[in-house]
Order: structure tokens, then sequence, then C-alpha cells
């Protein structure tokens, strides 16, 4: 549930900021009375998100207590810069830039500044990334390149900010949404920002694990059936498994479960028999859209499912020439 505060005192914004996130040392170098200061504040969500301004010049120091945090924060309006290990990087509106557990970090923002806070606590980060590569930590952290986000990731942010965050638009789901939209986001992340571990992470299954997946696929289409599920049973990560897809299918694994499904309907409704319908066959194969699963089947085979579903009952209600 987002919470939102508006002020004109900015030791209030940073209160809420510090009972958030934690205290850290933040002054206002310059400071201006009578300002227009604001958050809006999700912090008990699986990603805790806000977007603050304090109407006045600040100057912020993050230290050992934020090593279990690790945050994503984009420039909204105004300009600012932020300082790690002898690096200076510039922020203006649209640059994210990652601030993560690595020591001292100093940021500086002017009275305009307004910014999106997107953060992870690091043990929920982690344990992701040791779920979708398979790979232990073995206890280091991951650290991401200090660099802004490039164009194609600052667009997907920018889009999954709109449907969660508290500008732009944005909506609240339901609990499990917001749970699996947090693992979208790790997901960009890991995926498209430099890290210490991308080697490891992108790297391809081996071919005989495709072929386990292809196989156990194959046998297990008609249940309910999870990429997690196939590549534990594959031996080797999610992301390895949708890698050695592409790289040996030219496919994804979901896409290839969703061929072998389209298969079996078309199978089944050519030997379908009674009262079986269109729609008993696509929602036993895990099709719940009925009209887009129509689209899809005539797409791949040339005619709809109701076609050949009709062609199976007149041929199997044909009366037989008489001897």
């Amino acid at each position: 549930m987002f919470r939102k505060l508006l002020t004109n005192d900015p030791d209030q914004i940073a209160r809420a900021i510090f009972d958030a996130f934690g205290e850290y040392d933040l002054s206002f170098p310059r400071r201006q009375h009578r300002v227009d200061a604001g958050i809006v504040i999700a912090p008990d969500e699986p990603v805790a998100i806000s977007v603050s301004w304090f109407g006045t010049a600040t100057r912020q120091v993050f230290s050992e207590q934020q090593r279990e945090l690790y945050g994503f924060t984009t420039c909204l309006r105004g300009q600012g810069s932020m300082t790690q290990h002898g690096m200076d990087l510039a922020w203006k509106k649209g640059v994210t830039l990652p601030l993560q557990p690595l020591g001292p970090l100093r940021l500086e923002t002017d009275a305009a500044f307004k910014c999106r806070d997107v953060v992870f606590d690091k043990a929920m980060l982690h344990d992701f990334y040791e779920r979708w590569s398979g790979r232990p930590l073995d206890k280091q952290a991951l650290v991401f390149d200090l660099a802004p986000f490039d164009g194609y990731l600052a667009a997907k942010w920018a889009q999954a900010m709109h449907v969660l965050g508290p500008s732009g638009g944005g909506c609240d789901l339901p609990p499990l949404a917001k749970a699996t939209f947090a693992e979208y986001l790790m997901a960009l992340l890991l995926e498209c920002h430099p890290h210490s571990r991308r080697t490891l992470f992108s790297r391809p299954a081996p071919r005989r694990a495709v072929r386990d997946a292809v196989r156990y696929i194959e046998d297990n289409a008609r249940h309910a059936l999870s990429i997690g599920e196939v590549a534990q049973a594959s031996g080797c990560s999610i992301r390895s498994l949708q890698i050695g897809f592409r790289c040996d299918l030219g496919t994804t694994p979901h896409a290839y479960l969703a061929k072998v499904r389209m298969a079996l309907a078309k199978n089944d409704l050519e030997r379908g028999e009674g009262a079986a319908t269109v729609a008993d066959v696509a929602y036993e194969l895990g099709f719940r859209h009925l009209g887009r699963f129509s689209s899809e089947f005539r797409s791949r085979f040339g005619e709809y499912p109701s076609e050949v579903l009709r062609k199976n009952r007149a041929r199997v209600n044909k009366p037989r020439d008489r001897v």
C-alpha cells in the first residue's frame, strides 16, 4: 500500500526514508525555508518503492548500515551526482543508477531533484540469482557495474514502474502478482545490467540437458508444468535452459511446450469422440484463453480447431455404403 506525505519540512521526508530503509548521513547544505517536499512510498512490498523530493539541495552519505540493501534510483527531474570508489557519475532526468552494498557512497542533489528508488533486500536478490543460475554465491555479494541503465533496460524499467510504481498511472496489484513482478524486476537487472556474475548467469545449458528437457516436456505436456520443473528435471538452471533452447532449437522452453500442446490438441480434435468440444480440448491442455488458442491454432495449422472437429464428426457420422 502506498503512503503519501506532502510537507514544507524536508526533515519529515528524511524521517520517512529512515523509517523505511535505515538511517544514513543526510544534510541540507543550502537549506531553503518553506520548501515543497514530499514522498510517496510503499515500504512493505516485496520490493520497496518510493518517489521523493526534498525541495532543497542535499548531501547524502551511505555507509555500512545499508549493506543489506540494493537500490536503483531514477532521476525524475533536476540533477545530481554520485561518488563511489573514486568514480563520479552525473545524474539527470531519466538516468537510473545502482546504489549497492559496496562501502561508502556519496550523493549530492540540487533543489529540483526528484527521484524514484526501487530497493531490494540483499538476501532476496541473492536467493533469486542462485535459483535462476543454479550456482551459489558463496557469501560473495553481487556487484552491479556503477553505470547508468542502457537504453533498452531504461525503457523496460520505465514500463515496469508504470504498472507497479506510485506515479505515471501506476496501479496496485494483488499479492501474488506483486511477488511475481518483483522477480520480473530482478530478472531484468540480472539479464540486462552488467554485474560481477553475469558470465555465469548467461551460460547455456549443455545439449544433453536441452535434450532431456525436450523429452520431459513431451512426456508431461498433458499435465500442469512449469519451466522451473523442467529445468530441475534436466539438471540445470532456468536461465541456462532458456539460453540453451535458444542456441540449440531457436525457441524458448515455454514456446516449445506450447508447440507440443498445440500438436496434441490437433490430434485430440482429429480423434475426438462423443460430445467433446473445442473448449474441452483446449482447457485440458492448459489453454485458458479460447480466442487466442483458436487464432494460434489456425496460424499453425491453416484452419480453425472448430473446423478440424467438424470434419472429424462428419467422418465419424458418415453412413457406410451398403454391401
